[in-house]
Order: structure tokens, then sequence, then C-alpha cells
């Protein structure tokens, strides 16, 4: 329960110090819209490749993120 408390009041937490971000910068004279969204994990890997032959890197990524089973949504 003391866990649940926490995790909620932190995620309130990050919201107030978007928003005090936001007010405390110089873009309170522009429309700038917030939306509330799930988290989302990043896998990111760097590869070098001539143009055009990026798909062994994708294909050999891909395998080695399966073989660890992480689904994968998306992926460019």
């Amino acid at each position: 329960m003391m866990e649940n408390w926490i995790n909620n009041i932190n995620k309130k937490k990050d919201f107030l110090t978007v928003s005090l971000r936001y007010l405390e910068s110089d873009s309170i004279s522009r429309e700038i819209y917030l939306t509330e969204k799930s988290a989302e994990q990043i896998i990111w890997y760097n590869a070098e490749s001539k143009v055009g032959k990026f798909k062994e890197h994708f294909l050999r990524r891909g395998n080695e993120i399966k073989n660890i089973k992480i689904p994968i949504k998306n992926c460019y």
C-alpha cells in the first residue's frame, strides 16, 4: 500500500515539475499542449552502414531482442 502511495505521489510530482518548468519559462506567450500517455521503453542501438544496408542491423538486433523475450511494437 505504501508503495502505491509513493508511486502515485511521484507521478503527481512529475506532472507538477513539468507544469512549473512551463510557468517559469518564456513559453507562456505560446500555446503548448501537454498530453498524458503511458510510459514507453525505448531500446536504442547504434549502427553504421552504407545507404540501403541497415536491414541486416535491424534483423540482427531484432533477433537479439526476441531472444531475451522483449516484445517489440515499433521499429525504425
